[in-house]
Formats: C-alpha cells, sequence, structure tokens
C-alpha cells in the first residue's frame, strides 16, 4: 500500500477527512478518527473496514455476498466499493483545509 518496503516507523495516529462523490452527484466529507496518518507521502488513505463497523456503520467488504450492497451503509448515504485485484476501495477527491472545517485535524 505504500511505495517504501522497509516498516514505516511513527505513522502519526490523527483525525482526518477526505471527500467523496456519491452516486447521485453530491459531494461528502468523511472523518475518520483515530486513523494512520502518511502526508502527502501516499496516494490514498487507508481506511479500516472493523473501525467503521466499530462506529455502528455498517460495512460490505465482501464482494460476493450477494445478500448486501457492496460498501458502506451510513443511514444519510450509501458510498459504493470497488474492487481491483484483491483491493477493495472508492474514489476520494483530492481537497484542502477550510476554516469551516477547523476541527478536523488533517486531510487525508
Amino acid at each position: 500500500f505504500h511505495s517504501e518496503l522497509d516498516a514505516i516507523k511513527d505513522v502519526p495516529v490523527a483525525r482526518c477527512a477526505t471527500a467523496i462523490k456519491l452516486p447521485s452527484g453530491d459531494t461528502a466529507i468523511l472523518i475518520v478518527n483515530e486513523g494512520l496518518y502518511f502526508g502527502g507521502s501516499m496516494e490514498h488513505s487507508l481506511i479500516n473496514p472493523n473501525q467503521i463497523r466499530h462506529y455502528g456503520i455498517p460495512v460490505s467488504d465482501d464482494p460476493f455476498d450477494e445478500s448486501r450492497d457492496f460498501g458502506i451503509d451510513h443511514e444519510e448515504a450509501f458510498i459504493p466499493f470497488e474492487t481491483e485485484g484483491s483491493t477493495v476501495f472508492f474514489d476520494t477527491l483530492l481537497c484542502q483545509m477550510t476554516k469551516s472545517l477547523s476541527t478536523v485535524d488533517t486531510w487525508c
């Protein structure tokens, strides 16, 4: 998941945010509490589906489970997952910090 092959030490844990474009065309801001923050050293964010579940948000990350929609099923929006090989993901948008969202420590 990272271009460095060696272990990465001292990765900070932060409250992060990222933006996504929903299937409806709306943009949503996702807040990730206690996420690993790699700064600009990665082109993507790592979000643990078990951590999402811990916060009571249903996640279906099994692409072969036909009984549920494949994605994050938040009460306000559904975020569909995609796959590439064995990697499960959803696309996010590059965004900048604004004063109106200053309670977020870091943008992932």
